[in-house]
């Protein structure tokens, strides 16, 4: 996948991370993303896209604890590699809206951040909120943007000293979820 938008690419489609102006590749490299790198767990597919159901539809938290740290091992391999202290950087999961949380009864991109947490020892912030809306699962690709767009809102900022803040969500499929969570921390 490319690190830079977390696209599915195939070979070599993806430069390389020291490439002139950070990697990318076909899909994002005309672009300009409110995020700066991309990790991932894989193609939302199979036993991936099975766990993240357990999770989010039926609060099954063991699944999202094992799910959180694998991700929590993808994100201690990327910091080490950058040379980043976990001490330095700060967990942010999207939020769900209090309606949906009450509703499945589970926080589930909380409970996915607090495993990687375990695994990484960074801390997590629960830096927004989010206004209820309806699930982007019930809107078009093509109005997912819009549905999602101000919904989000700061409710605590991100400590002072935080070089890197990493923001946790289940699944992206067209990126506007995670633009607005982006566009939110950004602003504030």
């Amino acid at each position: 996948y490319c690190t830079r938008c977390g696209a599915t690419v195939g070979p070599h489609e993806a430069d390389a991370l020291d490439a002139p102006g950070g990697p990318s590749c076909p899909h994002c490299r005309d672009k300009r993303l409110a995020w700066d790198r991309f990790i991932r767990l894989g193609s939302y597919t199979g036993i991936l896209r099975e766990g993240i159901h357990d999770l989010k539809f039926h609060a099954w938290r063991r699944t999202g604890r094992e799910l959180g740290a694998e991700l929590g091992r993808a994100i201690a391999g990327r910091l080490h590699r950058a040379g980043i202290s976990p001490a330095d950087v700060v967990l942010v999961p999207v939020p769900t809206s209090s309606l949906r949380r009450m509703t499945r009864g589970v926080d589930h991109t909380l409970v996915i951040a607090r495993a990687a947490r375990a695994v990484t020892t960074i801390r997590v912030v629960r830096a927004m909120r989010r206004s209820h809306r309806p699930s982007q699962l019930d809107v078009p690709q093509s109005q997912r943007r819009a549905n999602v767009a101000r919904s989000m809102r700061v409710r605590r900022a991100v400590p002072g000293g935080v070089r890197l803040v990493i923001v946790i969500d289940d699944v992206m499929t067209t990126g506007a979820t995670m633009t607005a969570a982006c566009k939110a921390l950004r602003a504030s």
